[in-house]
Protein backbone atom coordinates (compact mmCIF):
# COMPACT_ATOMS: atom_id res chain seq x y z
CA UNK A 1 0.00 0.00 0.00
CA UNK A 2 0.77 3.54 -0.29
CA UNK A 3 1.01 6.30 2.16
CA UNK A 4 -2.28 7.18 3.20
CA UNK A 5 -4.02 3.80 2.50
CA UNK A 6 -4.06 3.58 -1.13
CA UNK A 7 -3.09 1.01 -2.93
CA UNK A 8 -0.18 1.42 -5.65
CA UNK A 9 -1.28 2.55 -9.10
CA UNK A 10 0.57 -0.17 -10.84
CA UNK A 11 -1.97 -2.51 -8.89
CA UNK A 12 -4.89 -0.70 -9.52
CA UNK A 13 -3.66 -0.51 -13.61
CA UNK A 14 -2.85 -4.81 -13.29
CA UNK A 15 -6.18 -5.42 -11.85
CA UNK A 16 -7.89 -3.28 -14.18
CA UNK A 17 -6.10 -4.42 -17.84
CA UNK A 18 -6.73 -7.93 -16.53
CA UNK A 19 -10.86 -6.96 -16.55
CA UNK A 20 -10.62 -4.79 -19.63
CA UNK A 21 -11.75 -6.91 -22.22
CA UNK A 22 -15.03 -7.62 -20.11
CA UNK A 23 -18.14 -5.30 -19.72
CA UNK A 24 -17.97 -3.38 -16.39
CA UNK A 25 -21.14 -3.98 -15.18
CA UNK A 26 -20.25 -7.62 -15.25
CA UNK A 27 -17.61 -7.77 -13.24
CA UNK A 28 -17.75 -7.89 -9.66
CA UNK A 29 -15.47 -6.08 -6.64
CA UNK A 30 -15.51 -8.12 -3.36
CA UNK A 31 -14.81 -6.64 0.27
CA UNK A 32 -15.18 -3.36 1.19
CA UNK A 33 -12.15 -1.90 2.24
CA UNK A 34 -9.83 0.63 -0.24
CA UNK A 35 -8.67 -1.59 -2.73
CA UNK A 36 -12.46 -2.77 -3.35
CA UNK A 37 -13.22 0.83 -3.39
CA UNK A 38 -10.63 2.24 -5.80
CA UNK A 39 -11.83 -0.36 -8.09
CA UNK A 40 -15.35 0.18 -7.95
CA UNK A 41 -14.89 3.89 -8.21
CA UNK A 42 -13.38 2.77 -11.39
CA UNK A 43 -16.80 1.66 -12.67
CA UNK A 44 -16.75 -2.16 -11.71
CA UNK A 45 -20.07 -2.59 -10.82
CA UNK A 46 -21.69 -5.80 -11.00
CA UNK A 47 -25.27 -6.33 -12.33
CA UNK A 48 -26.60 -8.51 -9.69
CA UNK A 49 -29.22 -10.05 -11.80
CA UNK A 50 -26.57 -12.01 -14.30
CA UNK A 51 -23.83 -14.45 -12.57
CA UNK A 52 -20.86 -11.80 -12.99
CA UNK A 53 -17.74 -12.71 -16.03
CA UNK A 54 -15.44 -12.02 -13.42
CA UNK A 55 -14.91 -11.57 -9.26
CA UNK A 56 -12.47 -9.28 -8.33
CA UNK A 57 -11.61 -10.78 -4.88
CA UNK A 58 -9.95 -8.26 -2.74
CA UNK A 59 -10.40 -9.79 1.04
CA UNK A 60 -7.13 -12.03 0.53
CA UNK A 61 -9.40 -14.20 2.79
CA UNK A 62 -10.05 -18.22 2.31
CA UNK A 63 -14.25 -17.58 2.87
CA UNK A 64 -13.86 -14.60 -0.04
CA UNK A 65 -12.02 -16.89 -2.81
CA UNK A 66 -14.41 -19.42 -2.18
CA UNK A 67 -17.50 -16.90 -2.15
CA UNK A 68 -15.94 -15.36 -5.34
CA UNK A 69 -15.32 -18.84 -7.04
CA UNK A 70 -19.33 -20.14 -6.34
CA UNK A 71 -20.33 -16.25 -7.51
CA UNK A 72 -18.97 -15.89 -11.07
CA UNK A 73 -20.37 -17.40 -14.00
CA UNK A 74 -19.00 -20.78 -16.07
CA UNK A 75 -15.73 -19.94 -17.13
CA UNK A 76 -15.45 -16.44 -15.86
CA UNK A 77 -12.41 -14.99 -14.13
CA UNK A 78 -11.61 -15.11 -10.76
CA UNK A 79 -9.02 -12.36 -10.04
CA UNK A 80 -6.67 -12.42 -6.53
CA UNK A 81 -5.92 -8.93 -6.18
CA UNK A 82 -5.26 -8.86 -2.45
CA UNK A 83 -2.32 -10.88 -0.36
CA UNK A 84 -3.93 -12.94 2.30
CA UNK A 85 -3.15 -13.05 6.23
CA UNK A 86 -3.33 -16.49 6.06
CA UNK A 87 -2.89 -19.70 3.67
CA UNK A 88 -5.73 -20.22 1.89
CA UNK A 89 -7.60 -24.29 1.33
CA UNK A 90 -9.26 -24.44 -1.77
CA UNK A 91 -10.15 -27.15 -3.86
CA UNK A 92 -9.09 -26.44 -7.39
CA UNK A 93 -10.29 -29.08 -8.88
CA UNK A 94 -14.19 -28.54 -7.72
CA UNK A 95 -13.98 -25.32 -6.94
CA UNK A 96 -12.15 -24.36 -10.16
CA UNK A 97 -11.24 -26.92 -12.60
CA UNK A 98 -14.45 -28.85 -12.85
CA UNK A 99 -16.67 -24.84 -13.67
CA UNK A 100 -13.34 -23.57 -16.41
CA UNK A 101 -12.67 -20.77 -14.52
CA UNK A 102 -9.25 -18.65 -14.57
CA UNK A 103 -7.64 -17.62 -11.69
CA UNK A 104 -5.21 -14.73 -12.07
CA UNK A 105 -3.24 -13.18 -9.14
CA UNK A 106 -2.82 -9.11 -9.11
CA UNK A 107 0.50 -8.05 -7.51
CA UNK A 108 1.58 -4.55 -9.06
CA UNK A 109 5.24 -6.09 -9.65
CA UNK A 110 4.53 -7.95 -12.70
CA UNK A 111 7.22 -7.61 -15.28
CA UNK A 112 6.45 -7.26 -18.68
CA UNK A 113 6.28 -10.04 -21.73
CA UNK A 114 9.74 -10.33 -23.19
CA UNK A 115 8.22 -9.86 -26.76
CA UNK A 116 7.04 -6.94 -25.16
CA UNK A 117 3.05 -8.65 -25.74
CA UNK A 118 0.90 -8.77 -22.59
CA UNK A 119 0.43 -12.95 -22.46
CA UNK A 120 -2.17 -12.39 -20.56
CA UNK A 121 -4.23 -10.49 -23.37
CA UNK A 122 -7.87 -11.44 -23.98
CA UNK A 123 -9.67 -11.54 -27.20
Amino acid sequence: MSAGGGHSAALIAETMAAVAHLPADRVRVTGDGPLARQLQGRGLHADTAQAPLAVVETTGRGAGLTAACAAVADGGLVVLAADGPEPVDIDLYRDAHRRGLVMLGTSGHRAPAPSGDDSLARE
